[in-house]
């Protein structure tokens, strides 16, 4: 078997970097191989070695093994209501606000920029189903997207294991909002489902599909970025957001010494950010 050399780690970073904005330290070298070796074997490769020999030299993008390579190496970390704290300002706060400020016809739109699974957009759902039930007489545009094709057939699916649905969500959430299957497993009922639209998304690629919202959530997305790519994704990330929109980041983030047209705000314990 080719041992997996660092001068092949070097190279495997740089293609990660350019294609899906990964930022991976030389350090990292176990991580990938650790996470590749399955799709090597499962596709027919010897090494992991042999497998992104084969991607770099290709530099095909859009093949189902690179699907899978994606799926492999990227994050899926995500809960319902995950730290919970960004939940309840919108529950308490920016809900209530944003409704008394707009007119009743006036449609609402949100996108979350890397929805992994789908919980924390769920998570949205289900506090508008249970608390702004007017809301939904708007024109209501819910979109998630994701990076991995694996996570958003997860995400569309709305079936989530007993493990998953114990993470953040409230007994009462799941008893109302879910129906359990015969395997055991927990699938999200079609009233919650439909409100939210999912679809892939690279955040380096191309943006012209994605519209304008009034809130864009990118948490716990650009810790996996470098500076430069940290300062395009948030720049970019202004064109589609509404006036008076709200941007939230995950808890370690920020637009700190990156973009200083960001404005910060505190509501309680949540930091948000907007244009305005």
């Amino acid at each position: 078997m080719c041992k997996f050399s660092d001068g092949d780690q070097a190279s495997a970073i740089r293609w990660f970097r350019k294609h899906f904005g990964i930022s991976l330290s030389q350090d990292k070298k176990y991580l990938v191989e650790t996470r590749l070796e399955p799709v090597a074997f499962k596709n027919g490769y010897n090494s992991v070695r042999d497998l992104l020999h084969e991607l770099i030299e290709s530099d095909q993008i859009d093949s189902n093994l690179v699907k899978s390579v994606c799926s492999a190496i990227t994050t899926h970390e995500t809960s319902f209501f995950r730290d919970y704290h960004p939940f309840d300002f919108l529950s308490k706060s920016y809900f209530p606000k944003w409704i008394e400020s707009h007119e009743p016809n006036t449609p609402w739109s949100m996108w979350s920029a890397a929805c992994s699974s789908g919980q924390e957009i769920y998570s949205i759902a289900m506090i508008i189903e249970e608390r702004f039930q007017s809301f939904k007489e708007r024109c209501l545009t819910m979109e998630g997207t994701d990076i991995s094709h694996y996570t958003l057939e997860k995400a569309i699916s709305g079936e989530f294991n007993q493990a998953e649905v114990s993470r953040g969500l409230q007994a009462n959430y799941l008893i109302k909002y879910f129906n359990q299957l015969h395997n055991g497993n927990w699938r999200i009922k079609d009233e919650i489902r439909d409100m939210v639209h999912f679809d892939y998304h690279n955040l380096i690629g191309s943006w012209e599909s994605r519209g304008s919202y009034d809130l864009i959530m990118l948490r716990n997305v650009l810790i996996y970025f470098d500076v430069d790519l940290k300062i395009n994704v948030l720049n970019r990330l202004k064109h589609h957001l509404k006036p008076g929109g709200v941007l939230l980041l995950g808890g370690s983030e920020t637009t700190a010494n990156l973009d200083d047209e960001w404005k910060m705000y505190n509501d309680g314990n949540t930091v948000y950010y907007s244009m305005d």
